[in-house]
């Protein structure tokens, strides 16, 4: 946060120490008379020297978007709930015009009989950012006490947010602590305090970077929502600082914001939208992508051909080794996205799980299956089982076959409940299961719900408990493992659909529970043959409990996996023939029987 000294200089808060206008900035060609806003009598030579001088570029020329302009790039969710919605849209249209509307001094009195109340919100701070740029432009169509209160209201509002904002309120700590004393320093150069609000500003937007990213460009799981919204924000910036040459990323901050590119990318669906999000900031925004990616490497470039929503662009054949890995998970972040391939078409599942929220988000066929908070609902002797930790990772494997990522979070009682999750990268196919772990038997209610897409219906076999997932046709099956296959076997539990929620239900009287469900993400598959069955798993040849371990076989059409799992201590078993002494393992049937280990976790 600036603040003055009586003699008006301004330094930063918490520093004590002026801040000296940094080198090399750029003036006036013709050079400036004006280091300070000048009086009341010099009102008239001011008008004329700002109508006379180049006027800056404006954002959308710099990011050279003849699309969305750059400030209505990932706007947040909340700003069409504001008093005038519309305001942002029309300030950009006036964004390069030499003569401004008379309706625009209306608005700019209304707009600032509001800023005290509304300086806190994001939506605010954009619309500050906005009227920033028209600066020069204004002092030549409104009254000197309408400009000069604009100009005073901009500066009061330079960093409002605390640095604590860059935790809770991101984005707009990022847009009155970096981009607005940016953009005044962009536009008003001549002004030496313009000029000496650049320091602080590129400290409040390396601060961010560094703070709210890992330390490869990827957000935490609590920000993911606000990620277009930062991404929008620090690529503007870095487009005023290309064109001022202020060098505001210091060599950290610098380094996270090259690794940005890829990681948008990575959190992009088929579609163009943010994972896991439903607001308009998270919508397609082919500018902003474009942008970024254009910023990043001759790799990103080539990635984005392949998994943005452009049918125009060229196909890039390269080989898939000679890529970067399509996944990615971030251990500080609670982030995990899980990528078969580089390809728009190519399955893809999401997770996050930062503090006891669990979310997870699955596309297959280009189109998003379900999303939302999956977290499952247990109840132990009907009373319901409350989480007292957060959850948090206890394995992550990735490699050619798989990508594999178990959360363990700590219950009452003492219980305790594990997520697994496998995406088989060249078998197609989704393991998603719970594990509840408990002191002693006990009546067990288990429920997973998870939330179906729009447009997203479920279609149920007649004679098997298995479902198709799909809208004007079918996109994925799933197959419940721990239920038998046929209707007509009796069961413990039910897998069904109620509204726009998949329910998945277990009801068992045991130490140890385990839910699994297997979702096939071929289309073409999914109308081919396919069972499964739960098998038998023997220790000193003695058949062993489900709450002791648990075997499925699985077909899909001609292919055959073995999945295997043990809820007691591990020990050395049989199943199907094989001896193993793992807590989990994943294998694939070759064509002459054996088995191609996919995973196995000790």
């Amino acid at each position: 946060m600036l603040r003055q000294n009586a003699d008006g200089t301004r330094f930063a808060a918490g520093a004590g120490e002026e801040v000296a206008p940094a080198a090399g900035r750029r003036r006036d060609k013709r050079g400036s008379r004006w280091t300070q806003l000048p009086a009341h009598d010099q009102w008239e030579a001011w008008q004329h020297d700002l109508a006379s001088r180049p006027q800056p570029a404006d954002l959308a020329q710099l990011a050279r978007s003849p699309g969305t302009h750059p400030l209505r790039w990932a706007v947040p969710d909340d700003y069409d709930a504001r008093p005038a919605p519309r305001l942002l849209k029309r300030l950009t249209r006036y964004a390069t015009r030499k003569k401004l509307p008379a309706g625009v001094v209306q608005s700019l009195g209304d707009w600032l009989n509001t800023a005290v109340a509304a300086r806190s919100d994001a939506g605010w701070a954009l619309e500050s950012i906005a009227w920033c740029h028209l600066l020069p432009r204004l002092a030549t169509s409104i009254a000197e006490p309408l400009w000069r209160a604009l100009y005073e209201t901009l500066f009061e509002a330079i960093g409002s947010a605390a640095d604590s904002a860059v935790y809770d309120e991101p984005v707009r700590h990022q847009l009155l602590n970096a981009e607005l004393p940016l953009t005044l320093a962009f536009v008003l150069p001549e002004l030496q305090p313009c000029r000496e609000l650049v320091l602080p500003a590129s400290s409040a937007l390396s601060f961010g970077l560094v703070e709210l990213l890992d330390g490869e460009g990827l957000v935490c799981a609590a920000h993911v929502e606000h990620f277009r919204g930062l991404l929008a924000c620090w690529t503007r910036c870095a487009l005023l600082d290309d064109a001022a040459h202020w060098g505001s990323f210091d060599d950290d901050a610098r380094a996270q914001f090259a690794c940005l590119a890829r990681q948008a990318l990575r959190l992009t669906r088929p579609d163009g939208t943010l994972v896991l999000s439903r607001g308009t900031s998270g919508q397609w925004c082919p500018e902003l992508i474009q942008a970024a990616v254009a910023r990043g490497s001759r790799k990103d470039r080539r990635l984005a051909k392949r998994v943005l929503p452009d049918k125009d662009a060229p196909k890039d054949d390269r080989p898939a080794h000679k890529l970067p890995p399509p996944s990615v998970y971030s251990e500080w972040g609670e982030v995990c996205v899980m990528r078969t391939a580089w390809w728009r078409k190519c399955p893809q599942f999401a997770c996050l799980f930062g503090g006891q929220r669990l979310r997870s988000e699955l596309t297959a066929a280009k189109h998003t299956l379900w999303s939302g908070d999956v977290a499952p609902q247990v109840r132990v002797d009907g009373q319901l089982l409350e989480r007292r930790s957060d959850w948090i990772e206890v394995c992550w494997h990735t490699d050619d076959d798989v990508d594999y990522l178990e959360l363990e979070a700590d219950c009452d009682g003492p219980w305790q409940l594990q997520r697994q999750m496998l995406l088989a990268r060249k078998d197609h196919f989704l393991l998603l299961s719970d594990v509840v772990l408990g002191p002693q038997a006990a009546a067990i209610e288990y429920e997973l719900r998870l939330p179906l897409a729009d447009g997203i219906r479920c279609e149920w076999a007649e004679e098997t408990r298995e479902g198709l997932l799909g809208n004007r046709r079918s996109l994925c099956a799933v197959m419940p493992l721990s239920l038998p296959e046929w209707r007509a076997a009796p069961a413990h539990g039910a897998l069904q659909s109620q509204g726009n929620v998949l329910q998945l239900t277990i009801t068992e009287t045991a130490r140890r529970l385990y839910a699994p469900l297997l979702f096939d993400l071929v289309p073409q598959r999914v109308r081919q043959p396919r069972t499964w069955r739960q098998l038998t798993v023997a220790e000193e040849l003695q058949q062993q409990p489900r709450e002791v371990a648990v075997g499925y076989r699985v077909q899909l059409g001609r292919a055959q996996w073995l999945l295997y799992r043990s809820l007691a201590p591990r020990r050395n078993r049989s199943v199907l023939g094989q001896n193993v002494a793992d807590e989990f393992v994943a294998a694939r049937f070759s064509r002459d029987g054996e088995l191609d280990q996919l995973i196995e976790i000790q």
